[in-house]
């Protein structure tokens, strides 16, 4: 559902101007009201999300000379993936990587699936009539370098390695001035062929070893762009430009336009623990952000925060469907987004605070300093801690640090501290939730861990079982001294250093304490000792038990 309304946008330094905000289920768009001229509005040759018809002449040696991804079997448009360098697509210097080919002559190609639409194109005829509509959301995804990607070609006229690497790469109309995105995960069944005269290429099937990142671009918002089927009054053509004089009127144009898949949106002034007074800013995962959007009042904040989050979640939630697509069971996503890490500075008197992602994955949490675009960041750029050997506390209001909002702790065995925040409790308690069932997760797969202690002076091993609960036996005659159910554990406490006293209520209802040393890391047995813990409640946990552990599939 799209939402849109009158704000003031500043750069958090200057007076706030008056701007359009229009929320669409993808992107997040800032309109300023401009004087234009009528013809000049139709520029034609920038991606600017009107539906465009485009005539691509045919070259008899390299067809039309792009590459396309998507289709209706993946939930998806047919979308431009890469345009050849002076070849027919790139001639027009009217199509862009991200352009979705909404009809090929008059054949529509919104509910074709992938092979329908490359079939759609090769047999479209030497001119063939392309109407398109811009993604902008799709462009940083779509527009990289596929090296491996197959052609189908004439036999006679395969394409060189000059054709897709290096400077003949095709590169962003917004930034023509650097490379394109560097590879990225894509979904595992997306393929993309690149459209040629041969109709029977033994290449027609071929699968690129990319998988696409891609959000969901399948939904055309009718309430922003008119329907192409029905209307044809928002279609820029050649004519268009060339009728009548130049006309000069007031329209809203889009200043900025801010992709929604793994943005935040945050009331806190950058890097500080200072609340804007009714104004909030969003940021993408490219780094273009919408500056300081000012609300009227508090109630106007509120429903903008809202619908704003929900689309975020729920792209986020997509996002974390395809991550679990090529992702084993085990290891699958059970939470990403985004908090802020307060790093403690000694020579201020405050907090500097950084933004941080991080996802829980399989029995592990990761950190990182940016969102993972593809499996290789996330085995080399995150900072990864099994979820059994970490603590996570709530943060009470009287033990916060300044004056964010929304904390917790990440504590590991190893005795590394992460004071986080979140924006809303909706969120912190969103994150606890899923620690839980990774928490589970993992008790649930070690099923046991023992420890190295001593007991009355002898050596011993303590065993945390999953089914049985706590036991000790002598290291060297392998017999058992006692054993006790986890519901029976009281209390426990310790010396910090290597002493754990642990008090055990029998069936009797007397308190039996057992005294041992522990000889290696202390805080990893009480962490694991606590993880255990932890799951077993959980599973009593009627709802929980309810609600089996889910992940995005």
């Amino acid at each position: 559902q799209m939402h849109a309304g009158l704000v003031s946008v500043s750069d958090g330094k200057s007076k706030p101007q008056p701007m359009k905000l229009i929320l669409t289920s993808d992107s997040l768009v800032i309109q300023k009201e401009q004087l234009v001229i009528g013809n000049k509005n139709l520029e034609i040759n920038s991606p600017d999300g009107r539906i465009r018809r485009v005539k691509v002449i045919r070259q008899r040696n390299t067809g039309l000379g792009l590459s396309i991804k998507g289709g209706s079997e993946h939930k998806l448009p047919i979308l431009i993936s890469r345009i050849f360098k002076d070849q027919a697509a790139d001639l027009t210097s009217k199509l862009f990587v991200g352009d979705a080919i909404l009809k090929v002559n008059q054949h529509s190609l919104l509910r074709c699936s992938h092979d329908e639409a490359v079939s759609e194109l090769r047999n479209a005829g030497d001119e063939v009539l392309l109407t398109v509509r811009h993604y902008k959301a799709a462009t940083p995804f779509l527009n990289k370098n596929d090296g491996d990607s197959s052609s189908i070609t004439n036999p006679s006229e395969t394409p060189t390695p000059t054709q897709v690497q290096g400077d003949e790469e095709w590169r962003s109309p917004s930034n023509p001035t650097s490379p394109t995105t560097p590879t990225i995960l894509t979904s595992p069944t997306t393929t993309d062929n690149i459209i040629s005269n041969n109709k029977h290429s033994a290449d027609t099937n071929s699968i690129s070893s990319n998988k696409i990142i891609t959000n969901n671009l399948n939904k055309v918002n009718n309430s922003r762009n008119e329907n192409i089927n029905n209307d044809t009054s928002t279609i820029a053509t050649d004519d268009d430009v060339q009728s009548n004089g130049p006309k000069v009127e007031k329209q809203w144009v889009d200043v900025v336009q801010v992709p929604l898949m793994m943005a935040y949106i945050t009331r806190y002034i950058f890097g500080t623990d200072k609340l804007r007074p009714q104004a909030f800013e969003v940021r993408g995962i490219n780094g273009i952000s919408t500056g300081v959007v000012h609300c009227e009042d508090a109630a106007m904040l509120s429903q903008w925060i809202k619908h704003i989050t929900n689309n975020i979640i729920g792209l986020t939630n997509l996002q974390m469907k395809l991550y679990n697509s090529s992702f084993p069971a085990c290891e699958h996503v059970l939470y990403m987004g985004w908090v802020c890490e307060g790093v403690l500075n000694h020579n201020l008197p405050w907090q500097n605070w950084k933004p941080k992602f991080i996802a829980l994955k399989g029995t592990d949490i990761y950190m990182f300093d940016t969102p993972p675009l593809n499996t290789v960041d996330w085995v080399e750029k995150a900072s990864v801690w099994a979820v059994h050997q970490t603590m996570f506390r709530i943060i009470k209001e009287s033990e916060y640090v300044d004056e964010r909002q929304h904390c917790f702790l990440l504590q590991t065995a190893m005795q590394e501290s992460r004071y986080l925040s979140v924006e809303t409790r909706q969120e912190l308690l969103r994150i606890e939730n899923a620690w839980h069932r990774a928490v589970y997760n993992a008790v649930t797969r070690l099923g046991n861990k023992t420890f190295a202690v001593t007991a009355n002076g002898r050596s011993s091993g303590l065993t945390l079982d999953w089914t049985t609960g706590f036991s000790l036996y002598d290291t060297e005659t392998r017999d058992t001294h006692w054993r006790y159910k986890f519901s029976q554990l009281k209390g426990s406490s310790d010396d910090s250093k290597t002493k754990l006293k642990l008090h055990f209520q029998t069936e009797d209802k007397q308190i039996e304490t057992k005294e041992l040393e522990c000889a290696t890391n202390l805080q990893n047995l009480l962490f694991c000792m606590h993880a255990f813990l932890t799951a077993k409640v959980a599973a009593v946990d009627p709802q929980f038990l309810r609600k089996p552990p889910k992940t995005p599939t």
